[in-house]
């Protein structure tokens, strides 16, 4: 039965315990054991998060995402078709829609996607990229990152023939991810109309 998934067990009361959530502890036990809906966004337990984690993932998929992998602190998911990873805080997800859990229609569309971050790796950072100029193939855009200092800055270029324009990194893919979804026409169009908004081109002058 659902219900049973929000009953508070050894691990969770451990966890709260550890967290020193004496306030969350009393009021579980006021509920007969429960977790109800203002306790359950203050829980970012994995093990709680994990009872739920099929919930999750139906509306993940539903948008073209799946949940990767859930650790201590982070939730990851990524592309139904690729192992790029975006991520985000259990605690920020888990305040934000741990109310899903309690809402049988499940509808709160992409926004869900917006605070996921993409994993600072080169190895993924490099795959998100491949992606993007996949679906970019044959238009004037092409994407490359930035090394400094022997490292992927937060800095991406974007390249337009002989133009080009440097992005913050994390804003551009966080908004952008959504559209990278199946690589198609309307993944195309979708990115390359988020591209043209972009109003900081220059000349190339040296070698990026």
């Amino acid at each position: 039965m659902k219900e049973e998934k929000f009953l508070c067990d050894e691990e969770i009361l451990k966890w709260l315990t550890e967290k020193n959530l004496s306030g969350i502890i009393k009021g579980i036990d006021q509920n007969k054991g429960m977790i109800n809906e203002k306790i359950a966004s203050v829980i970012y337990c994995k093990g709680f998060i994990k009872r739920f984690e099929d919930e999750y993932n139906k509306i993940f998929n539903s948008l073209g995402f799946k949940i990767s992998r859930i650790t201590d602190d982070y939730i990851y998911i990524s592309y139904m078709d690729s192992e790029i990873e975006f991520f985000i805080a259990s605690s920020e997800f888990m305040r934000r829609y741990a109310k899903v859990l309690f809402n049988n229609k499940n509808t709160i569309g992409d926004s869900i996607l917006d605070k996921f971050q993409l994993v600072n790796t080169e190895e993924n950072i490099n795959k998100f990229i491949e992606r993007c100029n996949n679906i970019l193939e044959n238009s004037q855009y092409k994407l490359k990152s930035e090394v400094r200092d022997g490292k992927i800055s937060n800095i991406m270029n974007i390249f337009k023939g002989d133009f080009l324009a440097k992005v913050n990194a994390e804003i551009f893919t966080r908004n952008i991810k959504k559209y990278l979804v199946k690589i198609n026409k309307e993944a195309k169009s979708n990115t390359i109309a988020f591209i043209e908004r972009i109003n900081t081109w220059n000349k190339v002058t040296a070698e990026v």
